[in-house]
């Protein structure tokens, strides 16, 4: 496993959330109350671009089927357009934060 720069702290806090491909996997990084959190990009759903999805608040709503995630723990909150898929939770990712940059570890 390597550590891979993902986004600074100074601009994760202006933007509220930045998208980055870490070798074949793309992740997301957001600023919520509780500070930064980094899940995998991809909807738990059937794996739509969580990056390209509509922010609002301490939320993401996914852009093919209107899934909607609370960023602090990443809890489902409005299944949209999707049936039968309770308990759906994006997927945490490890990381830290040193100096001014958050890091993911991955191969």
């Amino acid at each position: 496993m390597a550590k891979h720069k993902v986004v600074s702290l100074a601009d994760l806090k202006q933007k509220q959330h930045h998208a980055a491909w870490i070798g074949q996997q793309e992740v997301l990084a957001v600023m919520t109350d509780q500070g930064a959190r980094v899940y995998s990009a991809m909807c738990p759903h059937q794996g739509g671009p969580l990056g390209e999805g509509a922010f609002k608040g301490n939320a993401v709503r996914c852009p093919w089927h209107g899934c909607e995630f609370e960023l602090s723990a990443g809890g489902c909150t409005d299944i949209g357009a999707c049936r039968n898929v309770s308990g759906m939770k994006l997927k945490a990712l490890d990381f830290t934060v040193e100096g001014d940059f958050v890091y993911v570890e991955a191969p």
